[in-house]
């Protein structure tokens, strides 16, 4: 037993603002032997609480563990610091254990050793929240590896394993340690190698690293019985500059035993497995996820979300989530939560990245922010979501009865939930949500005003329009629709944007202005024809990805950047459209979210067609690639306002200027502007 303690057991100076390496302490295993034992005689003070049994069994590959010590730890950091709430006694011959701890929230580890080697085991389901049940708790211990360092680039490479054999189809995923949990797509997520190696260029810091592998070659999605999953035994791993730490992971299937090794059962009491102990409490979030017929979405998952601000946004989806569950065949689902708050809820039947196109998506809009409110040891029932093919052609059938606003304050934040008609003077105070199968139609001539409010405090205005249905915006020449600040001073920024987000129909804009907005038209997962709009003095005008658009006879001007986009994915026509006097005309950067194969995300190409636009005298660059953007892109055919090729070089920033990113290919270009191009106003 004396070297069966693993290099957790350190002492460690950390900082979660500057990642620096540093060295760890070994402590003898003596003397974590000694505080075992003290600390299971020795009761905390809070022992009047309510005591909860737990036993279980601790196994390798090759049979029960004896002498393994379970050890509890109030806090993650804790296990580094070496400070257990309680410790077992070692198990006995069969490697059963048994403790009696009071209720709380703890983290579970095993050490022991076998033919003096060090296993090492933390369970998958950590933290767990211990009530009134009794609870079983299986380990399936793994041999400790040390991490080993050497010259080459910054990372961590290595190899995920499985009783001591490569794992194909496997993903590797680091965390920071200051996740509470481990599970999702964490810091960054990766598939490895098909010898089941990675490498993941990280920058300087500290991670925990984790390997999953979905049985029957699944995608990645929340782990279920028979996945395997390894947890480094070392973590957190430090990554140093210009070194590459080589870690092996190993894993073990979760809650199937048998499959790792099968030895006869002696579980002899009625006590809860760490499964379905959450799921025991009936506490959580239970519903149906429909399509907009009202047919149930079986396989689905859905997935809940703590909320980290007021104001939803896109990226606070970024990172996953441990709350998630998977429709039945009558799209029921039942998501277990053990903390209270507020979590957005989100429909979608991969995980991974953003929606791809035919893919199903949808955000549960019972509330304008996407949220449900949940009271620890509660249940919320009844909740309903309306999912849809990504970028598809869905038929919104029509509503007997058209809602009619004019002249209208909406004064709160507000779900449109039947077709409904805006005319006048529509002023909103806060976010309005179009519902899947649900369609806003704005009348020519309407002016839609945001007053400026930042409840999220990050100097962004939080009014918006997010579109999961339909949206019908068709001005006149004589009757445009203006989207504007509702302020006496109008700036950029003072409303967030018009959001189509998961549309699955064609969204129609025409003769509209967009002015004073963070984006003045914002794009993701869905379709839009925009046609003889203009986009004034926002921070962008328009800013799509993975979307089916034609945008063309438009104007943006004045705004930080005119046109942005960030995945080649989805049929994008821009034609006859001119971008001038913005800050950056156009700019094409990396897309900001928490991908697996990150540096593979864009395995779908299909650039946009930029032709027969005036792209012209913007004050920075006429177009940039930016945010370590690699993918080369051509866009010809169009007039860059000069006839000279090195003066359109100078207007374009690209991989002749940084060589980390793509290059702009403008060749040929138009020599005199395109006739016509903007805005198309009526004759005299």
């Amino acid at each position: 037993m004396l070297r069966s303690v693993r290099s957790i057991f350190l002492s460690r100076q950390r900082s979660y603002f500057f990642f620096r390496p540093h060295s760890t302490l070994r402590l003898p295993g003596l003397w974590f032997l000694c505080a075992a034992l003290v600390l299971t005689v020795c009761t905390p003070a809070i022992s009047h609480a309510t005591e909860v049994k737990v036993a279980g069994r601790v196994f390798t590959e090759y049979g029960p563990l004896p002498g393994a010590v379970v050890s509890l730890y109030a806090h993650y950091e804790d296990i580094q610091t070496q400070r257990p709430v309680m410790a077992s006694l070692p198990a006995d011959q069969e490697g059963v254990f048994r403790l009696q701890v009071p209720a709380g929230s703890y983290y579970f580890t095993v050490a022991g050793t076998y033919k003096g080697e060090s296993y090492f085991a933390f369970h998958g389901n950590n933290p767990m929240r211990l009530t009134d049940a009794d609870i079983w708790l299986p380990f399936m211990a793994t041999k400790l590896n040390q991490p080993r360092y050497e010259a080459g680039d910054t990372g961590i490479k290595g190899v995920v394993t499985f009783k001591g054999q490569p794992l194909q189809d496997a993903y590797i995923t680091v965390y920071l340690p200051t996740a509470t949990t481990f599970k999702g797509l964490g810091f960054k997520t990766q598939s490895v190698n098909a010898d089941g190696s990675f490498f993941m260029a990280l920058p300087v810091g500290e991670y925990v690293v984790v390997a999953k592998q979905m049985k029957d070659g699944a995608r990645l999605r929340p782990l279920q019985r028979g996945d395997l999953f390894g947890y480094f035994s070392a973590n957190p791993v430090a990554v140093r500059a210009e070194q590459s730490v080589f870690v092996e992971v190993p894993c073990y299937p979760k809650a199937d035993r048998t499959s790792f090794i099968d030895v006869p059962t002696i579980k002899d009491n009625d006590y809860r497995t760490a499964d379905n102990l959450l799921a025991a409490t009936n506490a959580g979030i239970k519903g149906r996820v429909i399509d907009v017929a009202g047919r149930p979405l079986a396989r689905v998952y859905v997935l809940a979300y703590k909320t980290e601000a007021e104001v939803f946004q896109m990226y606070h989806l970024g990172h996953g989530t441990p709350y998630s569950a998977v429709t039945d065949e009558n799209g029921n689902f039942y998501v277990p939560l053990d903390q209270g708050g507020s979590y957005y809820l989100v429909a979608r039947d991969t995980l991974g990245d953003g929606p791809h196109r035919g893919e199903i998506y949808g955000l549960y809009q019972g509330t304008p922010n996407h949220t449900v409110q949940f009271t620890q040891g509660g249940r919320i029932d009844g909740i309903m979501i309306t999912a849809g093919t990504t970028m598809g052609q869905e038929e919104i059938s029509r509503q007997q009865q058209q809602a009619q606003f004019t002249d209208q304050v909406i004064a709160n934040d507000l779900v449109i939930d039947q077709d409904t008609l805006w005319s006048g003077t529509i002023t909103i105070n806060g976010v309005v949500s179009v519902k899947r199968g649900t369609t806003l139609t704005i009348a020519p001539g309407t002016v839609i005003r945001f007053k400026p409010q930042d409840r999220d405090r990050n100097d962004i205005g939080d009014g918006e329009i997010l579109v999961e249905g339909k949206i019908v915006a068709q001005g006149r020449p004589d009757k445009k629709i203006i989207f504007t600040s509702a302020a006496e001073t109008p700036k950029a920024r003072d409303w967030s944007y018009l959001n189509i987000l998961g549309s699955a129909t064609t969204n129609l804009f025409e003769h509209c202005v967009f002015e004073y907005g963070y984006s003045g038209m914002q794009i993701h997962y869905s379709n839009a024809k925009i046609r003889n709009c203009l986009f004034r003095k926002n921070g962008e005008g328009l800013h799509f990805n993975t979307a089916n658009i034609l945008a063309e006879h438009n104007t943006f001007s004045e705004n930080g950047v005119g046109i942005k986009s960030s995945r080649l994915e989805g049929k994008v026509l821009l034609q006859k459209n001119v971008v001038t006097k913005n800050e950056v005309g156009i700019q094409f950067v990396h897309q900001h979210i928490n991908a697996v194969d990150f540096e593979n995300l864009n395995k779908v190409l299909e650039p946009p067609l930029f032709s027969e636009n005036n792209i012209f005298e913007n004050r920075k660059y006429n177009f940039t690639m930016g945010d370590r953007q690699s993918i080369d892109l051509a866009v010809p055919n169009n007039w860059w306002g000069s006839a000279e090729k090195e003066k359109i070089n100078d207007s374009i920033f690209d991989k002749l200027d940084d060589e980390e990113l793509g290059q702009v290919f403008f060749e040929p270009y138009l020599t005199t502007p395109q006739p016509g191009a903007g805005v198309q106003e009526p004759g005299p």
